[in-house]
């Protein structure tokens, strides 16, 4: 069905939209915007440039209530803007410092872009909801690599510090390269196994592939020494929420 926005962008779609792209996105945004001042030492966005980052973000929202849909391009092109800027000050403090280990985070929010504004011209301006829809559900599972290397990254770390506050010293747990390759490889085929099945009819399911990806999490959480944070509420709801 059609939503009552101006722009008649399908309502499912429209709600998609502003829950990965419009809610979720923003988050990982000003996560990774506070996290790599941390990684590089450097600052990472002006004042101006995270007011104009504001704007933009309350611009889109706006448009799909305001704009007639001879204008869809103009949507495209607030959120590309914002996306743009977006990664231009999250690859410069990275690039500036060398620290290569951080640059697969450039790579993720470029692919998310990229479905973002197809997502948008497949359902405003191609009038292609399944695909639309579709192209939303494979940038969620996108979402899930960002928060699995999010969450090898800060678990850990978190654990460790926390359990350190109450008395219990915690030694690190280096996981194994093969294992984390795995998880990364894994992960990105099922997601790119994905994509594809919109397109054509494949040999097996991508779903074996996710129910791999899982598991290979569900090893990666035995190295963050998940049974000492029962003691603290913080860490354990960090390590379900996780699990879940």
């Amino acid at each position: 069905s059609l939503s009552p926005l101006s722009l008649n962008i399908t309502a499912v779609v429209w709600h998609g939209h502003e829950m990965v792209y419009g809610f979720a996105a923003t988050v990982a945004v000003g996560f990774l915007l506070t996290a790599v001042q941390t990684w590089t030492k450097r600052s990472t966005l002006p004042p101006a440039a995270l007011l104009c980052l504001v704007v933009l973000w309350l611009c889109v929202r706006a448009s799909f209530w305001l704009l007639d849909k001879e204008l869809s391009w103009l949507v495209l092109l607030l959120q590309g803007s914002w996306w743009l800027l977006v990664i231009y000050y999250l690859a410069k403090p990275l690039w500036q410092s060398r620290n290569r280990r951080n640059y697969v985070f450039v790579v993720l929010l470029s692919m998310m872009m990229l479905l973002n504004l197809a997502v948008l011209y497949s359902d405003l301006i191609a009038q292609n909801a399944p695909l639309a829809l579709h192209l939303v559900r494979t940038n969620i599972l996108l979402f899930t690599i960002l928060m699995g290397l999010i969450g090898g990254r800060v678990i850990p770390f978190f654990t460790q510090s926390g359990c350190a506050r109450i008395g219990v010293i915690l030694q690190p747990q280096p996981l194994p390269k093969i294992l984390d390759a795995a998880f990364l490889v894994t992960s990105v085929l099922s997601v790119m196994v994905f994509f594809v099945s919109y397109f054509t009819v494949l040999a097996f399911s991508p779903g074996y592939l996710m129910v791999a990806a899982g598991c290979l999490h569900m090893v990666r959480m035995t190295y963050w020494h998940a049974y000492h944070s029962f003691k603290v509420a913080l860490l354990w709801s960090l390590h379900l929420s996780y699990l879940v």
